[in-house]
């Protein structure tokens, strides 16, 4: 795994504290029933809730001027369901 020169195990405690995830989540719970509500499967949901959590966090480490939190997650979630749907129809045009 990558590990910017740290022990594979120890990488996201080195790159993010839990300062960076603690103001995140008091909204998980409304980013899963906003994810279930898209996708209507509760797996799907985890799946997305995991992957739109991700790309949050990303985007308040990489953005000159962060968004609040909740709003993060909910426009990184809207991005992860919108690529979901491109990858799935893409998928379906050969078939």
């Amino acid at each position: 795994m990558w590990s910017r020169g740290h022990a594979a195990e120890d990488w996201p405690a080195t790159m993010y504290g839990t300062e960076d995830f603690s103001e995140l989540l008091p909204y998980l719970e409304t980013l899963y029933g906003v994810a279930l509500r898209f996708t209507g499967d509760t797996r799907d949901a985890v799946a997305l809730t995991e992957k739109a959590l991700v790309m949050a966090v990303v985007r308040i480490h990489t953005s000159v001027t962060p968004p609040p939190p909740k709003m993060a997650l909910l426009g990184a979630l809207r991005e992860a369901y919108l690529q979901s749907l491109e990858t799935a129809g893409s998928s379906r045009v050969g078939v």
